[in-house]
């Protein structure tokens, strides 16, 4: 409904100053689409520094009662190395892309750079990877000091 009520002829064009505040929000949101998560195959976010202290709590917690050394080989595990979880978060994360490209192709006033979704397809395993190594190494070391 939103991408035909502004074609609709007593629907007044949208003005420059919304077209500007439309592309702009689409295109900070692609921002927010820009990587894989290794936990969570529906999250797109360059790397999971957030959730790393969550799931070592959970790992040391009663329902699994690991020790920190155990914790951490398993965070290194699954932050660390490519494994099946990035290439589900690719593939949930390209069928995102390919339905708001679809969404957006006939929005006459979007940027280019919006309609092709450009800065969110940039998107690969090998990148995410690496992100996520980067957010476990700086949560190894905060753990280091605190043992």
């Amino acid at each position: 409904i939103s991408q035909q009520l502004y074609k609709y002829e007593k629907f007044p064009k949208p003005t420059a100053y919304e077209k500007m505040v439309g592309n702009s929000m689409i295109y900070l949101t692609q921002f927010n689409l820009d990587g894989l998560s290794a936990a969570i195959p529906y999250r797109f976010v360059k790397d999971d520094a957030s959730f790393i202290n969550i799931i070592f709590n959970l790992m040391k917690s009663p329902l699994f009662r690991l020790s920190t050394s155990e914790a951490m080989n398993w965070l290194k595990k699954c932050f660390c190395q490519e494994h099946q979880g990035f290439h589900v978060a690719l593939k949930n994360h390209q069928r995102l892309l390919l339905n708001l490209k679809k969404s957006f192709e006939n929005v006459d006033y979007l940027w280019s750079i919006n309609r092709k979704m450009q800065i969110a397809d940039s998107v690969n395993i090998n990148q995410s990877v690496i992100s996520s190594k980067r957010a476990f190494n700086q949560f190894a070391e905060l753990v280091k000091n605190i043992d």
